[in-house]
């Protein structure tokens, strides 16, 4: 896990580590979120057992909307009248729309029931895939370019994420 988290930090390094790095804070607010969501997965997996996947995502979503209803709440008064409302193009309804549907409500669902079956250590390593996959589509869908050191972290984070898994027993041999 040790070398795909280093395959991550070159990956997100290239353009060099400051303390007055733009993106700082963000960086910051990813890795505190990378280990809530590892603690997330931990206790995740004591529950997963009990509930089935559409369960579980149905309280995970809820929870979730009870928390962040204070900060929704302002936004929208901040945003003011309908009228306002109905300026927002089409197509940024139709990103919001997706992003609760595929990229929310089924990756969770996908998430939970692969939760059941495997250890959360392993469904964690997955996410090291994550800021490699999207080098690649950045590459690839926005025309930019690519880098030596993207791609030593990006071989690093695969070959880390390979070694962990390779060295797994099968559930079949057990």
């Amino acid at each position: 896990m040790a070398i795909a988290l280093l395959g991550v930090a070159v990956l997100a390094s290239e353009n060099g580590i400051s303390a007055r790095s733009p993106s700082l804070l963000g960086d910051a607010i990813t890795m505190t979120g990378s280990i809530g969501f590892a603690t997330y997965a931990v206790l995740g997996k004591r529950v997963a057992a009990r509930y089935d996947a559409l369960t579980m995502v149905a309280f995970n979503h809820f929870a979730g909307a009870i928390i962040i209803l204070p900060v929704a709440l302002r936004q929208a008064r901040e945003l003011g009248p309908f009228s306002r409302w109905r300026a927002i193009p089409w197509p940024a309804w139709a990103a919001v729309l997706f992003m609760a549907v595929c990229s929310s409500a089924l990756a969770y669902l996908l998430y939970f029931w692969l939760l059941r079956y495997l250890e959360a250590s392993q469904l964690s390593a997955f996410t090291y895939l994550l800021p490699v996959l999207a080098v690649i589509l950045g590459i690839l869908l926005l025309g930019e370019r690519g880098s030596l050191m993207q791609i030593i972290g990006g071989v690093l984070a695969l070959g880390g994420v390979y070694w962990v898994e390779s060295g797994r027993e099968s559930p079949i041999n057990n």
